[in-house]
C-alpha cells in the first residue's frame, strides 16, 4: 500500500515539474517571438523594396537633327534611337558650335528613362548643299548704233557711229574709216584706216593704280617728244576729257601726243594718243574725242 502511495507520488511530482518545464519553455518563446517577428518583417520590407537605379553611362554616335530649347537637343543615335538630351554647361558650350545634320559623339547619362549629355564631340559637318545659281540681271540691249557730234573748226557735225565692244567689259561707238582691236592683254587700239599712225591706246587700270606714279612714267615718255605740259581737259575737248584726273601733253613739229587718265563709271581709264603733224589731224583729232566720249562701261 505505502509502495503505491509513493509511486502516485512519484508521478505526480512527475507531472508537475514537467508542467512547470513546458510552462517555462513557453514563456521563453513567447518572449523572444517579437524580436524575431521584428526581424522577419524587416528582412521582408527590404525584399519588396525596389533596389536602386543607378546613372548608366553610355556613348554612341548619332546625328544632331535639332534643338529643342536652351536646355534640350534632339540626337538620332546609331544604337539607341532619337533621344531627347539635356545639356550640362560642357555639353551646352559644345553644341554651340555644332551645326544641325552634324555626326556627333556622346557620352551621356541613362537614369530613368532620363538622359543628360555629359560630352559633344563633332565628328563630321554636314554636307554644304550646293547654292542655288544667282539669277542673272537683266543686261541693256546696247543700240547697233548712235548719233555722235564731232566739233570741226567750231562746228558741229553729227556723224553716225556703230557700236564696237571689248573684252575688258567696256564699249564705245566708232565711225567707219576707223578700226578698233585688242592689241595686247589689257590695251586695245583704235587707229585711223586712212593712215595708222594715228591711233588711240585704250588701258583700262587696276582700281590700285596710282595716279602719282602715272604721271611720273608719263612724264618721261612725253620728254621723247618734248617738253611735257600737264593741261586741263576741258583744254583737249569739254565733252570727252572735262572731269580728266590727269591731261600730259608733249608737242613737237611732227608729233602731238597726249597721255591721259579719265574716270568713267567707277573705272579708271588711261588713253595714250598719238597724232602725226600732218594734214588730216584736222578731222582725225575731233573724230578721236567723239568717239571716246561715248566710252561706257557695261552694267
Amino acid at each position: 500500500m505505502k509502495n503505491k502511495i509513493w509511486i502516485a507520488g512519484l508521478c505526480a511530482g512527475t507531472l508537475v515539474f514537467g508542467a512547470a518545464g513546458c510552462s517555462s519553455e513557453t514563456t521563453k518563446k513567447d518572449e523572444a517571438a517579437p524580436s524575431e517577428i521584428k526581424k522577419e518583417n524587416k528582412n521582408k520590407e527590404q525584399s519588396d523594396k525596389p533596389a536602386d537605379t543607378k546613372a548608366q553611362m553610355i556613348t554612341d554616335e548619332g546625328i544632331y537633327t535639332k534643338k529643342m530649347d536652351d536646355q534640350t537637343i534632339e540626337i538620332k543615335t546609331a544604337s539607341n534611337g532619337t533621344l531627347l538630351l539635356q545639356l550640362t554647361d560642357a555639353s551646352k558650350e559644345a553644341i554651340e558650335t555644332i551645326k544641325t545634320g552634324s555626326t556627333v559623339s556622346i557620352s551621356f547619362q541613362a537614369e530613368d528613362h532620363h538622359y543628360t549629355a555629359e560630352t559633344i564631340k563633332l565628328i563630321k559637318a554636314p554636307r554644304a548643299q550646293p547654292s542655288k545659281p544667282k539669277p542673272r540681271p537683266e543686261q541693256t540691249v546696247l543700240p547697233k548704233t548712235k548719233t555722235l557730234i564731232v566739233n570741226v573748226e567750231g562746228e558741229q557735225d553729227k556723224r553716225t557711229a556703230k557700236l564696237a565692244e571689248s573684252d575688258q567689259g567696256y564699249y564705245f561707238y566708232k565711225f567707219d574709216h576707223f578700226d578698233f582691236t585688242a592689241e595686247e592683254p589689257g590695251r586695245d587700239l583704235l587707229y585711223s584706216q586712212m593712215d595708222e599712225e594715228y591711233f588711240v591706246r585704250i588701258e583700262p587700270l587696276d582700281d590700285a593704280a596710282s595716279l602719282a606714279d602715272i604721271k611720273s612714267l608719263g612724264i618721261k615718255e612725253l620728254e621723247e617728244i618734248g617738253k611735257p605740259d600737264e593741261v586741263k581737259g576741258s583744254d583737249v575737248d569739254s565733252g570727252a576729257f572735262g572731269g580728266a584726273k590727269l591731261v600730259l601733253k608733249a608737242a613737237s613739229d611732227e608729233l602731238i601726243k597726249y597721255i591721259i587718265v579719265q574716270e568713267t563709271d567707277g573705272h579708271l581709264v588711261k588713253y595714250t594718243v598719238h597724232l602725226p603733224v600732218r594734214e588730216p589731224i584736222e578731222g582725225i583729232e575731233p573724230s578721236f574725242w567723239s568717239m571716246l566720249g561715248s566710252l561706257a562701261f557695261k552694267k
